[in-house]
């Protein structure tokens, strides 16, 4: 086999200069002309979209309200209460924190009298017990004996 030149080896590509005046069989060269076109981006599903929105409200609600409770010495008092309680604790701390979730959800459903744009803080204030016990079951949960 004759060894060719750089000079001599065919391209694999070419790029035809985008210009209208040249009729369309000068533009074509003879031989296999392959176009490759990338896939269209997937379309955006809202559901997927919306479920990340109510993901990162529900982190940043209760985010702020453990954070609240835990500054205000609710989460102490919390651990006070999972040390005293003993191996039962985490249990014991999950139910409290299950009555406190009701109570929070009767609370924000519940309050007719209080206008619309101050509920979105009532909803945080309520869940401050909520989420102070859920951080301090995550704190204390090493220590727990299941």
């Amino acid at each position: 086999m004759p060894k060719h030149d750089q000079d001599d080896e065919p391209d694999w590509f070419t790029v035809e200069p985008d210009d209208h005046d040249t009729p369309p069989a000068a533009a074509q060269q003879p031989g296999v002309h392959i176009t490759v076109t990338p896939p269209p981006p997937p379309p955006a599903d809202p559901a997927k979209a919306d479920r990340r929105a109510r993901i990162r409200r529900w982190l940043a609600v209760h985010g702020a309200a453990a954070a609240a409770g835990w500054y205000s010495g609710l989460g102490q008092i919390a651990e006070d209460f999972m040390s005293d309680v003993g191996d039962g604790a985490p249990m014991a701390a999950l139910v409290l924190a299950g009555v406190a979730w009701y109570a929070a959800e009767l609370a924000v459903e519940n309050v007719r009298f209080m206008p619309s744009r101050l509920r979105p803080a009532a909803r945080v204030i309520y869940r401050i017990p909520f989420a102070t016990l859920l951080l301090a079951v995550a704190l204390h949960a090493p220590r727990a004996a299941f």
